[in-house]
């Protein structure tokens, strides 16, 4: 293939391209600028101004300027105060944008184009000594084409990619933001490669992806793809509050508390998807899988738990065991918003002990408490003996009645710092439920 086959046709789809190759790759001097993924962490600070009379301080939410992801699973991530932040995480189909995967699997340019308007890619990034972050290129094994700006429609055709490199870093940015981008960079960057590793490739021009820019789609202040939280509480009544959604994605499986019969019916579904590869051997395993579940479950339950999800990610060998479970407590109705968190607070910070860490917020969603501490499991279930991570959220709901309760539990205790930043921004990420005055 040369340079001029790659004008007509405009595209080329295929299932990978061995002549590309991580072994050779340059820097550039920036980053494409543009709505990535928003993960915020709540931090203790010791200089923030508390006045209030409650037990627990307050802390504040610090989003760090770039989110960096570095291919490899567990381990702990920077601090999380500083303007950088490197992320661990397995390569899993779910980081990324599955309607990209789908349109370079059915070879549909069309489709490419709508994927990177709306969706996200995965860029490979390089930190250099002095800590900047600057796009990796790559170039070829042939002289011609030139080189390329990879893009990757997730984690795992990422990895494939970069397997064996030494540096697998990435940032997650919108598709529009890295078009719009390769407009200032066409002097040094010739194609596009798409997955070049496959299983489903694409290569396109660099001045053809360009010229689909419209600049007035992008330079909108108003794009409502770029979110960012405001850390104010809600303003306006509501109607009343009757839940708590954590809008769970495709890595928790979930299980509905409000009816046995949906209950039973999806930790049957659970327990079969975890055990799906174990074969005819894993019987006990799914008795007893089934046995914890639908006691935890019941447990939940009976004290107005409305959903529970665990973590279900896992690569290779490793996974990632976490519980959460949700409730929607109705303690009566308070002209202040906030005030029933006030006396939460006072009755936690009574029995904590001295290791707890218990501390107070603001977020758009309204005044949230955390409390985390580690404890013994359940002892029901023989598992006293296995230390736990329990980090409790309180949010005082803005209708003044409702408080949020979402008790997330994990025994990763040997990473603490990610699994609390997993919990805050899936609670960060959720929405009050309220009832329908349109009926």
């Amino acid at each position: 293939m040369n340079a001029d086959s790659l004008e007509s046709p405009v595209v080329q789809f295929g299932s990978g391209d061995p002549r590309w190759s991580h072994s050779s790759s340059q820097a550039m001097s920036d980053l494409p600028q543009g709505a990535g993924p928003v993960i915020s962490s709540i931090v203790v600070d010791a200089e923030v101004d508390d006045t209030s009379a409650s037990a627990a301080p307050k802390a504040v939410i610090e989003t760090p300027d770039l989110v960096i992801f570095s291919l490899g699973g567990a381990g702990e991530a920077t601090s999380p105060d500083a303007p950088t932040q490197v992320i661990p995480v397995m390569a899993m189909p779910e980081i990324g944008s599955e309607p990209l995967a789908r349109a370079l699997a059915d070879e549909d340019l069309a489709a490419v184009l709508e994927a990177l308007a709306f969706n996200m890619v995965l860029l490979p990034v390089t930190i250099s000594a002095d800590g900047a972050v600057v796009t990796r290129i790559f170039a070829s094994a042939e002289a011609e084409p030139g080189a390329a700006l990879c893009l990757f429609s997730s984690a795992v055709t990422l990895e494939q990619f970069l397997v064996g490199d030494s540096e697998q870093t990435f940032v997650i940015q919108h598709g529009a933001a890295v078009v719009d981008y390769l407009t200032h960079h066409l002097e040094e960057v010739q194609v596009v490669v798409f997955d070049p590793a496959g299983p489903h490739s694409m290569i396109l021009s660099a001045a053809v992806l360009a010229s689909f820019l419209d600049d007035d789609d992008t330079s909108d202040a108003d794009d409502p793809n770029q979110l960012e939280p405001t850390g104010e509480p809600l303003e306006g009544p509501l109607p009343a509050v009757i839940g708590f959604d954590l809008q769970l994605d495709a890595n928790w499986g979930t299980i509905d508390l409000t009816t046995v019969e949906r209950q039973e019916s999806q930790i049957k579904k659970l327990v079969a998807d975890q055990t799906r590869t174990l074969g005819d051997d894993a019987a006990l395993l799914r008795r007893e899988l089934t046995t914890w579940l639908t006691t935890t479950a019941n447990d939940a339950m009976q004290v107005g738990g409305s959903e529970m999800g665990f973590l279900v990610a896992r690569k290779n060998e490793v996974a990632a065991a976490m519980s959460v479970v949700t409730y929607c407590h109705s303690l009566g109705a308070d002209s202040t918003v906030g005030a029933h968190l006030d006396r939460l607070a006072d009755h936690l910070a009574s029995k904590a002990e001295p290791e707890d860490e218990l501390v107070r917020v603001e977020h758009a969603l309204g005044p949230i408490l955390r409390h985390s501490r580690v404890r013994g499991g359940d002892e029901r279930l023989g598992g006293q003996v296995v230390q736990l991570l329990n980090i409790d959220y309180w949010l005082a709901a803005p209708d003044g009645d409702h408080v949020g309760h979402i008790s997330f539990s994990t025994p990763h205790l040997e990473a603490v710092q990610l699994f609390t930043k997993l919990a805050d921004n899936v609670v960060f990420n959720g929405r009050w439920l309220v009832e329908d005055t349109t009926k």
